[in-house]
């Protein structure tokens, strides 16, 4: 445990001010990996004849080269609590849920561009400024979830899952099959997406559980669709695999944070 704190640490050691080695090290790794990807999709778009398509999935690769940058700084700043963290989730979950839409996943899409948004400004406005640890203004205190909320958050989880399943091809004619692999894994992914944003406005630190393995899933789905040769979901899979990277780090982080509390309390 010792060790781990250690490392814990290292990484949150301020470079700049504001910015952590962790937050340094993912920003510039994903930063020019999106951008060198970026590039080889687009040159490999320009050969084909379909402009249309291709400018779908330009605009679509750009919100995410965009987000990936703006979706690790919005993270990072979660991860340290901060009350800004709602208003850059916002501006995150608008680009990175219109990628979605356009990339053909609707209830990621619908979660991300219309749901999360709504939550996160009324994160920002109401609920985390109410409660601002008080020994820093600018960071929230965490709670545990107890048993019960544990139950229902399971339940509520499923029967969203199951909604967006049955739902999602009836809005998308396309999708014509609504026991699809795609389709399920797509709702349930979003699911997870909507309760982690919920818990994570709620201050409960188990949204990191619920982000890590939302983020787990959006990357078998965007790497069952690229492998499909669907090139435009290839940025969304570096970004969902820098926010799987930091989830772990935000885990590590309120873990931490509880582990300190505990033996503060103790003493």
């Amino acid at each position: 445990m010792e060790n781990k704190i250690t490392i814990i640490e290292v990484l949150r050691k301020d470079i700049f001010k504001g910015i952590n080695l962790f937050e340094a090290i993912l920003f510039l790794f994903t930063s020019i990996i999106g951008f060198i990807l970026f590039i080889l999709t687009i040159t490999i778009w320009s050969n084909e004849t379909d402009s249309s398509i291709n400018l779908t999935n330009i605009i679509s690769n750009f919100l995410v080269l965009f987000d990936i940058p703006l979706g690790i700084l919005a993270a990072t700043f979660l991860s340290k609590k901060s009350r800004l963290a709602p208003l850059l989730l916002c501006l995150d979950a608008i680009f990175y849920g219109s990628a979605n839409f356009i990339a053909g996943q609707l209830a990621l899409g619908f979660v991300n561009a219309i749901l999360t948004p709504l939550i996160y400004i009324y994160a920002y406005l109401f609920v985390w400024p109410k409660r601002l640890s008080e020994e820093k203004n600018t960071e929230v205190n965490t709670k545990k979830l107890n048993w019960t909320s544990g139950m229902l958050l399971v339940l509520g989880i499923l029967l969203v899952s199951i909604s967006f399943a049955f739902l999602i091809p009836i809005i998308n004619t396309s999708e014509s099959d609504s026991g699809s692999f795609l389709v399920w894994f797509d709702s349930f992914a979003a699911s997870l997406m909507l309760f982690a944003v919920i818990m994570g406005t709620m201050r409960y630190r188990e949204m990191w559980y619920l982000y890590f393995i939302s983020n787990t899933l959006k990357i078998i789905l965007f790497s069952v669709l690229v492998s499909q040769g669907e090139l435009d979901s290839i940025l969304l899979l570096t970004l969902a695999t820098s926010y799987w990277i930091n989830t772990i780090f935000g885990m590590a982080i309120w873990k931490d944070s509880e582990i300190q509390t505990f033996n503060k309390n103790k003493k």
